[in-house]
């Protein structure tokens, strides 16, 4: 009984107000949700906006980041961001192990 009286309530309301009901649409996945995997990362070439979808990067990184790679040339590999001020041994390895497609190549 409560069943029925539960589909007559649905089935009356959506024909009552069927804008309403139209307009609900199902939740989107975030993007690397859908991906199930992180996006590549290239620190060569990768703007500040790529370079803060990395975990663990906010702006200050990286524009320091980018101000380096500027200043020092390419990186030759993911652990030479321990030459950037702030950027302990510790922090790149969090950096690498939550990041795993971040790369160093031209």
């Amino acid at each position: 009984m409560k069943s029925i009286l539960l589909l007559l309530f649905v089935s009356t309301s959506i024909l009552a107000y069927p804008d309403v009901w139209l307009k609900i649409q199902p939740m989107q996945p975030r993007h690397n949700e859908v991906l199930k995997e992180p996006l590549s990362v290239n620190l060569n070439t990768a703007d500040q906006a790529s370079l803060q979808k990395m975990s663990g990067i906010g702006p200050k990184k990286a524009q320091a980041i980018i101000e380096f790679r500027t200043q020092n040339g390419p990186f030759k590999k993911v652990t030479d961001l321990e030459k950037i001020k702030g950027f302990s041994k510790k922090i790149v390895a969090k950096l690498v192990e939550n990041n795993k497609n971040v790369v160093c190549s031209d």
